[in-house]
């Protein structure tokens, strides 16, 4: 079992990309790629079609950076057709079926572990050349770029493209934490003093804390931590404990070792009680140490609501420091037990990275900015937090720049017409203007603001 404390330093240092995705159909045979340009204002690719899936659990809250910049192209190319697609729960599996079919989308977004798979099977276009032919300077990218571009890499070539980037942190209720005579977090917090401040904050409606006697798990009033569905934490944890769940050749996906396993055990133990359950209680999970509140697929208006109304606790995670880690369809279908055997594990490095599409649209409120590659001039997480440090409603703990901690890519299926180079012409795109910095974060903290007056 792990029982060192982990630093957010130590996460920042070891963390890298986790997934990859963005198809194009198998409709032709690939073109080569353009020469290339200083001239970002003219894309070289044009009289073609291309179809942009995004595949989200909430398709309303799409928008604003994706749609400003694929606007933006399609008016720069007008003989280029962009349509976009809105899709939920459009998993590899259903790419795999599509593409038999020849239905497969142009471009898709899916997990890493299945790029992987779709290398294997020959489905994926190899990159390198585009890439190199794109003008994309990578080396006035953020510090640490070249981990965030490494997990895509596969035989020494590159394999996918860089599409998010995800600042891990937390914002916590204030006046709940002083009320518990905890002190704030500090910007290096561990995870294990994640856990001592929301035992510190959860109470059920006796005042009870979950580490006292007579504490009623089903009566909560304060929850400790609310906890995000999602399959990052299943990356995120091993590798603050210096362990990785693809092997370093990047051609395999498996949680089948020693210091993965143990990771993912240290907070599984922290969340669950002892005792394995078909489900977790009807409102929350109890450890002994900490209740954490379920929230599966919160729509805005239900962040709001908690937080109004200090359900929420202390500590609430907008990124992703804390999630479900057992509640996936590689345990084998028995909610909250851990894995059992060899076959389950293999199986995780294929069925975990489908499981991403219930979304995140926390993300996409927080960190309006964070979903296309900044470069140093135009890193602005920094200007998000500034626009709520200090509220009574809610503060930040984090360390920035913290880069590419979830950091998702495109991928090219064979047999794609032209719109290969197109992708890189997007990307350069989506390297923001300062102007369109402006746009997209005076929204974001237009709507922090608004939520912050709302319930002051």
């Amino acid at each position: 079992m792990i029982r060192r404390k982990v630093s957010r330093r130590d996460f920042l240092a070891l963390s890298g990309a986790t997934t990859a995705g963005a198809v194009l159909a198998a409709c032709g045979p690939a073109a080569a790629p353009a020469a290339e340009s200083d001239d970002r204002d003219m894309p070289a690719a044009e009289g073609y079609n291309i179809v942009y899936t995004y595949p989200h659990a909430d398709t309303n809250m799409l928008g604003g950076n994706q749609r400003l910049i694929l606007e933006r192209y399609d008016s720069m190319v007008p003989d280029t057709d962009v349509q976009v697609e809105l899709k939920t729960g459009y998993e590899m599996s259903r790419v795999h079926a599509d593409l038999a079919a020849g239905t497969a989308p142009d471009l898709f977004w899916a997990g890493y572990t299945s790029v992987i798979q779709a290398i294997d099977e020959g489905l994926i276009v190899n990159q390198q050349e585009y890439m190199e032919a794109s003008g994309v300077d990578f080396d006035d990218f953020v510090d640490g770029i070249e981990a965030i571009y490494a997990p895509p890499t596969v035989g020494g070539y590159f394999w996918g493209m860089p599409y998010e980037q995800v600042v891990v942190l937390f914002a916590y209720n204030v006046a709940a934490l002083e009320e518990s005579g905890m002190d704030p977090p500090p910007k290096d917090w561990t995870w294990d003093e994640l856990i001592e401040w929301g035992v510190a904050v959860t109470r059920d409606v006796n005042g009870k804390r979950p580490d006292e006697d007579g504490f009623d798990p089903n009566e909560v009033d304060i929850w400790g931590v609310a906890y995000w569905q999602h399959f990052a934490i299943q990356e995120y944890l091993p590798w603050t404990a210096g362990q990785l769940y693809v092997d370093e050749t990047r051609t395999k996906a498996t949680i089948n070792n020693d210091g993965v396993r143990d990771s993912l055990q240290y907070l599984r133990d922290a969340y669950a009680s002892g005792a394995a359950t078909e489900k977790p209680p009807e409102k929350g999970l109890v450890s002994g140490k900490v209740v954490f509140q379920e929230v599966g697929n919160w729509g805005l208006l239900d962040f709001e609501k908690q937080i109004g109304e200090g359900g929420l606790g202390a500590l609430y995670t907008p990124s992703h420091p804390v999630h479900q880690i057992t509640a996936t369809p590689w345990y084998d279908k028995e909610l909250w037990m851990p894995i059992q055997d060899d076959k389950n594990r293999e199986a995780a490095a294929y069925q975990f990275s489908e499981w991403w599409a219930l979304g995140d649209p926390y993300l996409e409120f927080c960190l309006e900015t964070g979903y296309f590659p900044f470069t140093k001039s135009h890193f602005a997480d920094q200007r998000w937090l500034d626009a709520i440090e200090g509220k009574e409603f809610m503060q930040v703990a984090g360390e920035m720049p913290a880069y590419a901690t979830n950091t998702r890519f495109w991928a090219l299926f064979k047999g794609a017409q032209e719109a290969q180079q197109s992708m890189y012409e997007l990307w350069d795109l989506a390297v923001h203007t300062d102007e369109d910095l402006e746009v997209l974060m005076a929204a974001a903290e237009a709507e922090v603001q608004r939520i912050i007056d709302k319930y002051n």
